[in-house]
């Protein structure tokens, strides 16, 4: 006797009758992030059977993280082995992609020149003054912390940021929260703040300005790419075709 997962990955189009007959079907998800190092780590073992016995039946794609066309093999790599498991384990996986949308993030290139060599990331001291600059690669000029010179490059996909609407007292919140920075001042693409709270702050960590509507859009032009690439007929990874 088939089990209830198993069913449903026969007849998919029987889930609303699994539902309210079966009692012992799964009414919920357990969904997880998946990256390369699920199916492809250093040891050579494959995580992703094992995920989907102890209960996965969801799959979140980053695609904020798929950036070029190596990134994208990849995700290929994962939906075909999914396809493979689902087959064999008769176990149904929802797969889901989440767009990157304007996303600002610290800059890749971040380096700390104050001292000799570049660290992998910038000791934040509260009270310390940065720039937070929309010249890309730009990273941080040499000088010592608190100084005016000292800037912090942003990457965004955002087709326009309008810093205009930033003002004296406005939050800056990166890495998730963990630092606070406070507006002192906007300058054409420079964004002048005061640090609120120690930190070490490292490349690609999120930026938000809450309460602020800086942003022209929710979609970007990465995210329209991404569509077409994702879902395009006859050629959209969804529909079977590289």
């Amino acid at each position: 006797m088939l089990t209830p997962k198993a069913q449903m990955a026969e007849n998919p189009s029987g889930l609303k009758v699994l539902l309210r007959e079966r009692a012992d079907f799964p009414k919920t998800s357990i969904m997880a992030t998946i990256g390369p190092k699920c199916f492809s780590p250093p040891d050579g073992v494959d995580l992703i059977p094992q995920m989907i016995y102890q209960g996965m039946n969801m799959v979140r794609i980053n695609i904020a993280h798929v950036k070029n066309n190596e990134q994208r093999a990849n995700v290929v790599v994962l939906l075909e082995r999914l396809d493979k498991y689902m087959s064999d384990m008769g176990e149904p996986v929802v797969v889901t992609a989440d767009l990157a949308g304007p996303k600002i993030r610290v800059a890749q290139y971040l380096r700390h020149q104050c001292q000799q060599g570049a660290l992998e990331y910038l000791p934040l001291k509260s009270k310390d003054v940065v720039t937070l600059t929309l010249d890309e690669g730009f990273g941080v000029r040499a000088g010592t912390w608190g100084q005016k010179d000292t800037k912090i490059s942003l990457d965004t996909g955002a087709t326009q940021l309008r810093l205009q609407v930033l003002g004296r007292g406005d939050r800056v919140s990166m890495d998730d929260g963990c630092v606070q920075l406070s507006v002192t001042a906007v300058r054409g693409k420079e964004i002048c703040c005061e640090v609120q709270n120690d930190w070490n702050l490292t490349p690609s960590k999120g930026v938000n300005f809450p309460g602020s509507a800086i942003t022209d859009a929710a979609l970007t032009r990465k995210d329209f790419d991404d569509l077409n690439w994702l879902f395009a007929p006859d050629k959209g990874v969804a529909s079977g075709r590289i």
